[in-house]
C-alpha cells in the first residue's frame, strides 16, 4: 500500500481523478482504492504528523508527502519544477532531518525548511519553504521504515512576490505528470524492498565489526548510509581493532574523511 498526505484538497485532486480513490471517511478526509490510501491533512506540521498517525499502516508500506512550496531563489530552486527532498530543516526546534532515497527516481532533489508561518522576507541564502515536512517526517519515522518515507514538493511561487492561489493551481495541475510518474515507481517498486533491506544489513554488519564507540558506531552506520545513498557504493574501511583510545578516535578522523 502507498500512503499519501498532502495539506489542501487541491494538491490531492489530480490524485483521486487518475486513480479513482473513493471517499471513506468525512472526519479525516480519506480516499482509497486497493493501491492507494490518501488523506488530506490541512495546513501546518501538527496537522500533517497527526494524519501520519491516524493512517492504518505497517512499516513495509510507503508513505508520500505531496505539497506545495515557495523558494527564496528561483534561479536555485526553479518555480514550476518538482523536487524531492533529501534535508529538513525545522526552523522551530533547529534540527535537521535526512529522508534516505535508496529508491532509483530520476528528479532532482533539494533541502526544505519547514516554518510555522510562511511570510514574505528576503532570504539571502537558496532554499525551499513548506509548512508541513518536518511534522511529517518526524510522525512517518515512527511507522514505517526510512526507506519508505518520501517528500515531493512543487515550487509554486516565489517567496517575494504576490500570490495568486488561482494561478498557482492551475500551474499545478499542469505540471503534475513528473509527480504520477513518481508514484508509479514507488507502487511498482516493491521488489526493491529486498535489495535494500540487504545493504543495510551490509552495513550493520561492517559497523558492529569495529571496535569503535557506540557513539562512533552510530556516525560510521549514518556515514556509510550518505555514502551508498550518493554513490551506490558501500566502501571498504581500515581496520579498526585498536583498543587505544586516541588511536581509535585518530583511525575514525581518518575514515570520516575518507567516506566524506
Amino acid at each position: 500500500m502507498l500512503y499519501i498526505v498532502t495539506a489542501l484538497k487541491f494538491e490531492a485532486l489530480p490524485i483521486i481523478k487518475k486513480y479513482n480513490l473513493k471517499k471513506t471517511e468525512d472526519k479525516m478526509k480519506i480516499y482509497k482504492n486497493e493501491n492507494i490510501t490518501l488523506i488530506i491533512s490541512g495546513i501546518g506540521k501538527i496537522n500533517s504528523a497527526i494524519s501520519v498517525a491516524y493512517l492504518n499502516n505497517n512499516k513495509n508500506d510507503k508513505i508520500l508527502n505531496i505539497g506545495i512550496a515557495a523558494t527564496s531563489n528561483s534561479k536555485i530552486y526553479k518555480k514550476d519544477e518538482i523536487y524531492l527532498i533529501n534535508e529538513i530543516y525545522d526552523e522551530e526546534i533547529q534540527k535537521n532531518y535526512y529522508p534516505e532515497i535508496f529508491y532509483e527516481i530520476n528528479e532532482l532533489e533539494g533541502k526544505i525548511v519547514t516554518k510555522s508561518r510562511i511570510q514574505k522576507e528576503k532570504i539571502k541564502y537558496p532554499i525551499m519553504i513548506d509548512m508541513e515536512s518536518s511534522g511529517f517526517y518526524q510522525s512517518a519515522k515512527k511507522f514505517y521504515k526510512s526507506e519508505n518515507i518520501f517528500i515531493i514538493k512543487y515550487i509554486s511561487d516565489i517567496l517575494e512576490e504576490t500570490i495568486d492561489y488561482e494561478v498557482i493551481k492551475k500551474n499545478y495541475i499542469n505540471n503534475f505528470e513528473k509527480i504520477i510518474k513518481i508514484i508509479e515507481i514507488l507502487i511498482k517498486n516493491d521488489e526493491k524492498i529486498e535489495d535494500i533491506e540487504n545493504i543495510k544489513d551490509k552495513i550493520k554488519q561492517i559497523v558492529e565489526k569495529t571496535s569503535f564507540t557506540k557513539y562512533q558506531k552510530l556516525e560510521l552506520k549514518n556515514l556509510l548510509t550518505y555514502h551508498y545513498l550518493k554513490y551506490k557504493n558501500i566502501p571498504q574501511l581500515k581496520s579498526s581493532e585498536i583498543s587505544e583510545k586516541r588511536e581509535r578516535n585518530k583511525l575514525f578522523y581518518e575514515i570520516k574523511k575518507e567516506i566524506i
